[in-house]
């Protein structure tokens, strides 16, 4: 869909501007966002960053993550995106619930997926050196972004 490339751009810009600096000097982490939801029935994603893996996220798979966020299926932990092993799924801060996971074949890289009123944000970041803190540092960053993009409306 036209007119998403920005709001892609505001949350990966706003994910990699708030990761902890003291923490970016040993680990650096670099987000790349999806942005996406139900359209016509059909759940995608409408516009990404630069390096997003789109291929992992197929209509099929944005549809099982928009249905766990939604309704707790379990279905997302069975059925994860492709190249993706989903962890777990949380109430973060600003009650944001967020599915969490990580790449089966690249090392230190993370996925985190929430909804913001009506959009699906899909957030890859890649962890150098990574860790549970820089883990849990990059979870906390993706909230904050979710949630500012739902204060803009998105």
């Amino acid at each position: 869909m036209a007119g998403w490339d920005g709001w892609a751009a505001f949350t990966q810009g706003h994910a990699n501007s708030l990761y902890n600096p003291a923490l970016a000097q040993e680990s650096p982490c670099t987000f790349t966002f999806g942005i996406g939801g139900e359209n016509a029935g059909t759940v995608s994603v409408w516009a990404c960053t630069s390096g997003f893996p789109s291929e992992s996220f197929t209509p099929a798979a944005c549809k099982t993550i928009l249905d766990e966020l939604r309704d707790s299926t379990g279905t997302i932990f069975t059925a994860p995106p492709a190249g993706f092993t989903m962890i777990r799924s949380i109430d973060s801060d600003h009650d944001i619930k967020v599915l969490c996971g990580k790449a089966k074949t690249v090392p230190g890289r993370v996925l985190y997926c929430a909804m913001s009123n009506s959009s699906l944000h899909i957030g890859v970041g890649d962890i150098q050196n990574s860790n549970s803190a820089c883990e849990k540092e990059a979870l906390r960053v993706f909230t904050l972004a979710v949630h500012e993009a739902a204060l803009k409306g998105i």
